[in-house]
């Protein structure tokens, strides 16, 4: 959601959520068996992944996971935002205070793994002003790449414009509080995949990659979440 962003009136082409610019998230595949293995899987756009993170997958089940499935594996970022807007499947309860925090997961893993799109954004000054976009899109998608430039900024060693005060406060708008679940996406047996973001407590799951998932009941687990650092 959301077009490309400007500073001082540039546009900067790496901001758009909508940006084809595979990337690869770390997962968990979880098998039709139940066996379980870690995996990195590719996302085509930020806004394919941002979509499949907003369901209540915990609570799904298979027919929820082969749609999160289907929302990784379509071909396009409108066709993914089109299947996001299904309402077949429940949403997160916490979706509105948690929405941020998904879209800042997907943005940082696009400019983790794309140098060209790092140096365009850590290299821009002045205020970040994102597309036109629907509900308080266009302020929270400023605040998610105000907060990435920052922290690349520090990593690269650039000159930081923005104060640490102004860092902690994109922070407050972009994590998860502390009585949320870790965001995550269930996808179904042909590409049963379970999602496990290695920094921020947040989970995907996917199913197996693409065969019809059988529709039996799936018993409920107890997932044991790695952390390799506390939730931002």
């Amino acid at each position: 959601m959301g077009g490309p962003a400007s500073v001082r009136g540039r546009h900067l082409p790496s901001t758009n959520n909508f940006l084809k610019a595979p990337f690869r998230f770390p997962c968990v595949i979880v098998e039709a068996d139940g066996s379980e293995h870690e995996e990195e899987v590719e996302w085509e756009t930020c806004e394919h992944l941002f979509q499949a993170m907003k369901f209540d997958s915990i609570n799904g089940g298979t027919n929820m996971w082969n749609h999160c499935r289907k929302i990784q594996e379509v071909q396009g970022p409108m066709e993914a935002w089109s299947l996001g807007q299904s309402r077949e499947f429940p949403l997160r309860k916490d979706w509105e205070k948690t929405k941020g925090h998904a879209m800042y997961l997907a943005v940082k893993a696009k400019y983790d793994q794309y140098p060209k799109y790092h140096s365009e954004l850590v290299n821009s000054t002045g205020p970040i002003k994102a597309g036109r976009s629907t509900s308080n899109w266009q302020k929270l998608n400023s605040i998610v790449l105000e907060r990435v430039r920052f922290e690349l900024s520090r990593v690269s060693s650039s000159k930081v414009d923005e104060s640490l005060l102004e860092y902690k406060r994109w922070c407050r708008a972009t994590s998860l509080s502390a009585e949320s679940n870790p965001v995550t996406v269930y996808l179904s047996p042909a590409s049963a995949t379970v999602y496990l973001s290695p920094a921020i407590a947040t989970a995907v799951y996917l199913s197996p990659a693409s065969a019809a998932a059988a529709e039996k009941p799936v018993a409920k687990r107890r997932w044991k979440w790695k952390l390799c650092s506390k939730r931002s």
